[in-house]
């Protein structure tokens, strides 16, 4: 099957513009919920933007997409070792989407 989950530059320039893209959606959901005065609470729904936008920067710079390993898990060379970078490259969106998602909260 190959390295289905290893992607060129071209995949990667996507990830990259994906990743981006949200990561901007959440600045200005931020600013929206700043400009409109909304509850503070309602900050934590930034989270969503921030883990795309992470995964998808993080997916890029990794040269690995996540979304085709789930699909072609079955019978692949290396199943451990991809399901160890995509249970990474997950944990790393989590983690900066929450440091980002708290950073916002608290500005």
């Amino acid at each position: 099957m190959g390295n289905v989950c290893n992607i060129g530059l071209r995949d990667r320039a996507g990830r990259l513009m994906f990743g981006l893209f949200f990561f901007t959606i959440a600045v200005w959901t931020w600013a929206f919920f700043i400009v409109n005065k909304l509850p503070h609470i309602w900050m934590f729904y930034l989270f969503i933007p921030f883990y795309l936008g992470f995964l998808g920067i993080t997916e890029a710079v990794m040269g690995f997409c996540v979304f085709h390993y789930s699909i072609h898990e079955q019978g692949r060379k290396n199943k451990k070792r991809d399901r160890k970078q995509a249970k990474m490259i997950h944990a790393i969106a989590i983690i900066m989407g929450t440091i980002f998602t708290v950073i916002f909260y608290v500005m």
